[in-house]
């Protein structure tokens, strides 16, 4: 179901306990892809390339970002801290492969990319229980004209499973 592959890309030990998905007794646990995978897209295409085909039809490919990250750089100190920081940031940065397949899938729409551009920056996987202030960023994000007709255009593709390409211009 989505909902167990949305809790377990979020599981991140010691914050959030492992995912628990399958049927009773044949249950496997699963934990989020944590440093260099937070963007999955590719695995993705690439699974559903392996399951169905490069024919199958595709109604839509939607990426969900955590918020735009801050500007990634080495602050004057050069502490091992400031250096550690700055490695642990390239390592979870999800805007990497957003840009690329925006870039490769331009032409392509079934690939959507929703990601809050303001507001997100400062938050931390630490700040989960900030949700009042999550909620508040992306209540603006989706109040963007542009941002409601691709949403909108979105829930139509999928309601109306309309497969405008298939994995194999896709994937990678």
């Amino acid at each position: 179901m989505i909902v167990e592959a949305l809790c377990a890309t979020i599981t991140t030990p010691p914050l959030f306990s492992p995912t628990k998905i399958g049927p009773y007794l044949m249950e496997q646990n699963y934990v989020g892809g944590g440093l260099g995978s937070n963007n999955p897209t590719r695995e993705l295409l690439k699974e559903a390339t392996s399951v169905f085909g490069k024919d199958r039809r595709v109604a839509q490919i939607i990426s969900l970002g955590s918020g735009r990250p801050r500007a990634l750089s080495l602050n004057t100190s050069t502490s091992t801290v400031g250096v550690n920081e700055l490695l642990e940031d390239i390592m979870a940065d999800c805007e990497v492969m957003a840009h690329e397949l925006s870039t490769r899938l331009t032409r392509i729409h079934s690939y959507l990319r929703f990601n809050v551009d303001r507001g997100m920056e400062n938050l931390s996987i630490k700040d989960w229980s900030a949700l009042g202030e999550i909620e508040g960023h992306t209540k603006v994000y989706v109040e963007n004209p542009h941002i409601a007709k691709d949403i909108e255009a979105s829930l139509v593709c999928l309601k109306d499973r309309i497969g405008v390409s298939n994995l194999g211009e896709i994937s990678m």
